[in-house]
């Protein structure tokens, strides 16, 4: 605040005739972050809060404050004029929309269900969600079908070119969005008179030794070979044997199981990788360059002579130029269709990453639970797997060997010299380097693998809980600890139930499957056996207490029945009989009770026991 000067004019109404709003000068003291206004005091000392469009200082630019303010204003009444056309639209009656038909609604059910990707979907959450999904369609549905019944009504000819809104129409600003657009304007152009006659121009070419009819003639033959048949061969098999969908339809059609959904181990897939490149590279040899090499022979025998032993006479010959035309070409393509393989692969990799948009295909690949060295692994190892898929990737390459130059065949008694028309590891100097599609093919193996392991770790996580089983011994059991020895087998089935509830048997991941049926019976088979062992520990307790027991009524009963053949032994017997309960009878029964606790134990658990 200047105490001296007003540095800013607030908009201020003063009511003499009517509402008049002005601005008059003012201090700004401060500014408010929390409410966002200015605190402006006037000349009488009254404060005011306002915002920043109610502010003018004396420092801005005048015409730029008023065009400013004047757009807010704009901007203010169009939001308005739509609002009052929502509201508008809504006030329609709901007599004028066709109800919702329940076909339609089934049929957008049916889409979401499809589309809904849910592996367990919970009955109770899935209807409500689908209930409220349909209730929101249908709200839209209403209020566009009101929105259209509106636009027939405000515009005349909706629907046509001739379109147009009706005079003194409220909403006319806000409808003109709605109109076609305009026709362009259509025109002929002239043009000159052709300088020369395509039959002219072909007869020229003709005369040219490089473009005459019978070159055309293989070099579009050289381009079919390569968009017919080459270009659709996969270096790295994406379809897992099946072939084309031709081939894959026809296999199904013989009652032969989906080769798409193929699933492989590890090393199965590295040799069926590996002989698939085998048998594309003979194939590339064979029927493509062998091919353009035949075809080149027979359709340039007649004009061009194969059979030159004088290099330089050759090397300024037509042949020379078409030979190496060829190569070129030939060169090209193999570059296409290694740059082709590399994204086949990126994009097969990429398919098995969950997305919104498009189904999972199956897993290629088996993983499965072991037990080693007392640990639970996945088996194959991870880090292995990734390391031979890698490999694989690399032998790609190799499969350039299979082209080289065409001239040195073509031309055998010229003496040159064959070289490989497309290495992408090595630049035009020969110097090593990395192929970029190759590159990008090795990220995308590896971000699949590691995006798509996290699931089968969970599962490993899940079991390593009960890796104990693999080590535990059963020592140190006290039978005579009913409860305690009943506790410890009460665990150990309980483990053994949870173990065989944890996972399926074969477990479907994005990539992977994840077999478990070999670890679960051997942990669940070790918990169980831990159980059965200490059962076995209270059997033979009971059975020695037992004889034990018995072995004392009987010599208590024999004691008892025989008579004394002297004085002597019949004072022992009166004595002993004067003892018998107390020292004798009663520690027996109790014995004997708590056998029968540990017998009543034993056969809690469904355990077997020999009489």
């Amino acid at each position: 605040k200047t105490p001296d000067k007003m540095q800013a004019c607030v908009v201020h109404c003063k009511a003499q005739n009517g509402f008049n709003y002005s601005f008059v000068p003012c201090w700004v003291q401060h500014f408010d972050e929390k409410s966002k206004k200015y605190y402006a005091e006037m000349g009488d000392g009254a404060v005011k809060k306002v915002r920043r469009l109610a502010v003018r200082f004396n420092a801005e630019d005048r015409d730029n404050f008023h065009q400013r303010l004047e757009a807010c204003h704009a901007r203010k009444a169009w939001c308005e004029l739509q609002e009052c056309l929502i509201a508008y639209i809504d006030s329609q009656s709901d007599a004028v929309v066709t109800p919702f038909q329940k076909e339609q609604k089934q049929t957008f059910i049916k889409h979401c269900l499809y589309g809904s990707h849910l592996v367990e979907p919970d009955e109770y959450h899935t209807t409500l969600m689908i209930k409220d999904l349909v209730t929101a369609v249908e709200q839209n549905y209403i209020q566009a079908m009101k929105f259209c019944a509106v636009k027939n009504r405000h515009i005349q000819d909706f629907g046509t070119r001739d379109a147009c809104i009706e005079e003194g129409s409220y909403f006319e600003q806000v409808l003109r969005h709605f109109l076609p657009m305009p026709v362009p304007p259509l025109g002929l152009v002239e043009t000159a008179a052709a300088e020369r006659h395509v039959p002219e121009i072909i007869a020229e070419l003709d005369l040219d030794p490089t473009l005459a009819k019978c070159i055309r003639t293989v070099t579009s033959l050289v381009w079919r070979r390569f968009d017919a048949e080459v270009k659709h061969r996969q270096a790295l098999d994406c379809r897992r044997g099946g072939g084309t969908e031709t081939q894959r339809r026809t296999k199904m059609a013989e009652g032969q199981p989906d080769p798409y959904t193929r699933l492989f181990q590890l090393d199965e897939f590295a040799m069926h990788m590996e002989e698939n490149l085998a048998e594309v590279t003979t194939w590339v040899k064979r029927n493509w360059r062998d091919y353009v090499i035949a075809e080149v022979t027979d359709k340039l025998a007649d004009e061009h002579n194969f059979f030159c032993d004088d290099l330089q006479q050759y090397m300024k010959s037509p042949l020379h130029r078409v030979l190496r035309k060829l190569d070129i070409i030939l060169s090209s393509q193999m570059r296409w269709f290694m740059e082709g393989a590399c994204k086949d692969w990126v994009d097969f990799m990429e398919s098995f990453i969950p997305t919104p948009s498009q189904c999972l295909p199956a897993p290629l690949l088996v993983f499965t639970l072991v037990a080693e060295d007392g640990e639970i692994r996945l088996v194959p190892d991870p880090e292995e797997m990734l390391e031979k898929l890698l490999r694989m990737l690399n032998k790609v390459t190799d499969l350039t060997y299979a082209i080289s130059t065409c001239e040195y065949e073509e031309v055998p008694f010229c003496n040159l010299t064959g070289y490989r028309l497309f290495d992408p590891l090595a630049d035009p100097d020969g110097e090593r380097v990395t192929y970029d599609p190759l590159e990008h093919a090795k990220a995308a193996t590896e971000h699949a693998i590691m995006h798509c392991l996290n699931p089968p770790q969970e599962i490993l996580q899940q079991f390593q809980e009960y890796a104990y089983l693999l080590h535990e011994t059963v020592e140190g059991l006290d039978p005579m600890d009913i409860e305690g020895t009943a506790e410890k087998i009460t665990t150990y089935r309980k483990a053994a139930r949870e173990i065989e509830l944890l996972s399926a048997s074969a477990v479907d991941f994005p990539l992977f499957q994840l077999q478990c049926s070999e670890i679960i019976q051997e942990l669940s088979s070790a918990a169980y056996g831990f159980a059965d062992q200490c059962l076995e520990e209270m059997v033979a307790c009971i059975k020695d207490r037992a004889a034990g027991i018995l072995t004392e009524w009987e010599a208590t009963y024999t004691k008892i029945r025989t008579p004394p053949e002297n004085e002597g032994e019949l004072a022992d017997l009166k004595e002993f009989m004067a003892t018998v309960e107390k020292k004798i009878a009663k520690p027996l029964l109790a014995k004997t009770k708590e056998v029968h606790a540990q017998m009543n134990m034993v056969e809690n658990f469904f355990h077997e026991m020999d009489p």
